[in-house]
């Protein structure tokens, strides 16, 4: 009986110890508990703000890609005017070429004008000439 006694008292002192070692993990379990808790708050906010500066990163992007395409937009139509204003450029040059060679044109007609008219005045001085010849041999005649 004593044996028991004594293995019942051991056995108690073991119980106590594990009861003591087992108050002892449940606190550190606590804490543990308490550590992931903070550490996933910690994490959980600044996933949060990451996202939030994330977001406005985004934001910021798409609002530049929104003035770019403007941007581009203006470009091309800028290019669209210029184009039409080479266009009428290019019209304008084709008209006074034609008219540069219409002037040509009137420019060899009176040339060819001058010289008949040339010829004419020579054909005249040589009929003028011809008359004073006549009207000198007329004169002699008499």
């Amino acid at each position: 009986m004593g044996a028991l006694i004594n293995q019942n008292s051991a056995l108690r002192q073991q119980n106590t110890h594990l009861f003591q070692e087992l108050d002892t993990l449940r606190l550190e379990i606590a804490q543990q508990q308490i550590n992931y808790d903070q550490l996933l708050q910690k994490t959980s906010c600044n996933l949060s703000t990451r996202n939030d500066e994330l977001n406005n990163q985004l934001s910021d992007c798409q609002q530049e890609l929104i003035n770019l395409t403007n941007e581009n937009d203006h470009i091309k139509q800028e290019l669209i005017n210029l184009a039409n204003e080479n266009d009428h450029i290019k019209q304008e040059l084709i008209n006074l070429a034609n008219e540069n060679d219409h002037i040509k044109q009137e420019l060899i007609n009176l040339a060819n004008e001058n010289d008949h008219i040339k010829q004419e005045l020579i054909n005249r001085k040589n009929e003028n000439d011809h008359i004073k010849q006549e009207l000198i041999n007329q004169k002699k005649r008499l």
